[in-house]
């Protein structure tokens, strides 16, 4: 969306490359050695013929991505006035922080929402935190250059946060939304 009103690009190809691979990539790889759920035995299987994808993934699927739109285009245009380098660089962190906001409604959706629930996977809340470390070290350190990023003060540290606590909370009214009006299990 930035790219159809701004004259400049919004994420340069190293930062989405960064976000698929590293940020995106790690938490994706704990989550396949989640431990199993008590419950998976009670499921019933899906038929051949069913879709993988059904409506309430697909409801969750457009709702939380257009809530992300949202989100992130709007910490786009509240950084913007101090410059676009700034607003880059929180567009690109903001992308990296929704990375945290996903897995929790997944672990919420999946009725996994208590903190044993989330200590349980410890790979998980080691590549969480690893991702987040990592893109740390990327904003505050030289290598910011390679990713053409500035460093991120307190107004644009508040704005990230706010924009990730409102995900979240958006993100489990979208799934209860979802969970509502479908009645099935993805």
């Amino acid at each position: 969306l930035t790219t159809i009103f701004m004259p400049s690009i919004a994420l340069f190809p190293v930062q989405i490359l960064w976000i698929n691979l590293i940020t995106d990539g790690m938490p994706a790889l704990a989550l396949a050695v989640d431990p199993y759920r008590p419950d998976i035995m009670k499921r019933k299987p899906k038929k051949k013929s069913e879709s993988i994808i059904n409506k309430k993934l697909a409801l969750l699927i457009a709702g939380i991505g257009i809530e992300k739109a949202i989100i992130l285009l709007t910490t786009f245009l509240l950084i913007l006035p101090l410059g676009m380098d700034k607003a880059r660089t929180a567009l690109f962190t903001g992308f990296i922080m929704y990375e945290f906001v996903r897995i929790g409604v997944i672990r919420y959706n999946e009725k996994l929402n208590s903190l044993r629930a989330w200590i349980e996977n410890k790979l998980l809340v080691y590549s969480l935190i690893l991702s987040f470390a990592l893109q740390l070290i990327i904003l505050y350190t030289p290598l910011g250059l390679y990713f053409n990023v500035v460093p991120l003060g307190l107004y644009e540290w508040l704005i990230l946060l706010s924009g990730t606590v409102i995900g979240f909370i958006l993100g489990t009214i979208i799934a209860d939304f979802a969970d509502k009006i479908t009645n099935e299990d993805y």
